[in-house]
């Protein structure tokens, strides 16, 4: 299920929030402590919906090896930094 969700637009359209947090700053501006909570909570979802399912198998994969942890963790860190021209 995480492997399928890796190819939806809703998984593209996460990352394309998440890897622009000033844009969101920038246009969603909230003011007092409920705006920034708010601000705060909506940013998270975001980031949030664009690794859970990878993060899910994480857990699972790094309770049996430690190996597979790490290299599913290197293809997360990898896909958030490298490439940001794919979106």
């Amino acid at each position: 299920v995480a492997a399928v969700y890796q190819l939806t637009p809703l998984k593209r359209r996460c990352l394309a929030v998440c890897r622009t947090p000033f844009a969101r700053i920038v246009h969603g501006w909230r003011d007092g402590f409920h705006g920034a909570f708010r601000m705060g909570v909506e940013s998270g979802l975001w980031c949030a919906g664009c690794c859970i399912p990878a993060m899910l198998v994480l857990l699972v994969v790094g309770m049996m090896s430690l190996w597979w942890m790490a290299l599913i963790g290197a293809f997360v860190f990898v896909e958030k930094r490298a490439f940001r021209w794919a979106i």
